[in-house]
């Protein structure tokens, strides 16, 4: 959500440049992203026990969604 604004005199619309997001329109933020590389390539943890963590937090996630996220983020990186 950005605020827009406008110019009393002239009547002239702006808006400041959206956010970088790594996944256009994706569900996740930064610090989760960088947690999930962080596990996967540092801590050399499988996805899989990562979805079962987040199951146990209370968090449903698919392996698929992450592998996708994965994928993302090392593209854009």
């Amino acid at each position: 959500m950005r605020e827009k604004f406008s110019c009393r005199a002239c009547g002239k619309i702006t808006q400041p440049p959206a956010l970088f997001h790594v996944t256009p329109r994706g569900l996740f933020g930064p610090s989760f992203l960088a947690m999930l590389l962080f596990e996967k390539f540092g801590a050399h943890q499988p996805l899989d026990r990562q979805r079962d963590r987040c199951a146990r937090e209370g968090v449903d996630l698919s392996l698929s969604t992450l592998a996708d996220q994965v994928g993302t983020c090392t593209a854009a990186c």
